[in-house]
């Protein structure tokens, strides 16, 4: 079944709610009226919101009438409360400073004001938003690690930390691309990295989900 995904305030209403779905989309609470509805993806319309499940939901640090969607399938979608319509950011082949791929489960804005997206499978993305271009960090082009990774944070001191699946931890400095993985011989538990099972604590220490 359809369950949701998050939940944020709209900066321009606060009588309304947005909250991400598995299976519906993008969901919108009234919690004046009790009314829901939900912008879903239409064939038809190319500023409709991305077919698949939506995994985080963030508001732009920069534009609070604006809303980041991961999709998982989807890749990116912006989305402007105030028009009610999506931007797709999704993989095309003919773009080498796109995005990677489609599924997208997490991404990250950080203090320094730099949005990155982890790409499941491709590698790390640092996305541009006023140029709409990403520059990859990946296996592949030896700037990062481990591609499989599906979970990103920011701590406090501004280091990316990211976890996935096989009991492995990453942490990445986006100031000069260095990164140290932690595994299995660092205490860290093996098994399913759940999508979302990541966060900061207001001490400065970060939680991970594990598997076990």
């Amino acid at each position: 079944g359809t369950f949701s995904v998050g939940m944020i305030e709209d900066a321009l209403d606060p009588d309304v709610f947005w909250f991400g779905t598995t299976q519906a989309g993008l969901g919108r609470f009234n919690k004046r009226t009790g009314d829901f509805s939900f912008q879903s993806h239409d064939p038809a319309k190319p500023t409709s919101i991305s077919p698949g499940s939506i995994w985080r939901l963030e508001r732009d640090s920069d534009d609070p009438g604006v809303l980041w969607l991961a999709v998982d399938g989807g890749g990116i979608n912006r989305f402007d409360a105030r028009s009610g319509e999506f931007k797709r950011y999704i993989h095309a082949k003919d773009r080498p400073d796109g995005i990677a791929g489609n599924s997208v489960f997490s991404f990250v804005q950080t203090r320094a004001g730099e949005f990155w997206v982890m790409v499941k499978g491709q590698g790390l993305q640092r996305f541009d938003k006023q140029r709409e271009r990403f520059e990859l960090f990946s296996e592949t082009n030896g700037r990062f690690p481990d591609d499989k990774m599906v979970n990103v944070v920011e701590d406090l001191s501004g280091i990316l930390w990211l976890n996935g699946p096989g009991g492995r931890i990453v942490r990445f400095d986006p100031r000069n691309g260095e990164s140290r993985v932690f595994g299995r011989d660092d205490g860290v538990q093996t098994g399913a990295a759940w999508s979302g099972g990541a966060a900061v604590a207001p001490d400065g220490r970060i939680w991970f989900a594990g598997g076990q």
